[in-house]
């Protein structure tokens, strides 16, 4: 229980701290530190075969996102004064939670829901969302593509 507890409490602080981030190689770090716990959190309810997929499509997201910041930002410095409100954040979130009872609507028992939707009845609709998306990245990648250039021409 106290377990399920931090990674919520990390979940409410990274997404809050996403707002605060105004360096896109801290908001890498936080994206990716989010998806860490939602693949943690994954693997607590669910099995861990699927915290794993989440967790390489999130990856895989991440290194197309840190490509492009990388051509197309300059580079800049962090400034740590942010982290302040970040570990306060975090640590009121931690005691709120802590002390918060649990309410019988978020017992184990009544969170089966997240288990209908890979039951065998909805293998149709996966694999419709599932075309959508490799659709998705082929329409990208065809938009993208600057006959093999860079993105950001460089001045000479």
């Amino acid at each position: 229980m106290y377990t399920m507890l931090l990674f919520t409490s990390t979940m409410i602080t990274l997404a809050s701290a996403m707002t605060l981030s105004m360096n896109p190689l801290s908001m890498g770090i936080i994206i990716l530190m989010t998806s860490l716990m939602l693949t943690l959190i994954y693997s607590t309810m669910l099995t861990s075969w699927i915290a794993f997929l989440i967790f390489l499509i999130y990856i895989g997201g991440m290194l197309v996102m840190f490509a492009y910041f990388v051509a197309l930002t300059p580079n800049q410095q962090m400034n740590l004064m942010t982290l302040v409100p970040l570990v306060l954040l975090f640590i009121t979130s931690f005691t709120y939670m802590l002390t918060y009872k649990m309410t019988p609507t978020m017992s184990p028992t009544n969170m089966k829901f997240m288990y209908t939707f890979y039951l065998t009845n909805n293998v149709p609709l996966l694999l419709i969302l599932a075309l959508i998306l490799l659709f998705t990245m082929i329409v990208v990648v065809k938009l993208v593509t600057n006959n093999k250039g860079p993105l950001r021409p460089f001045m000479n």
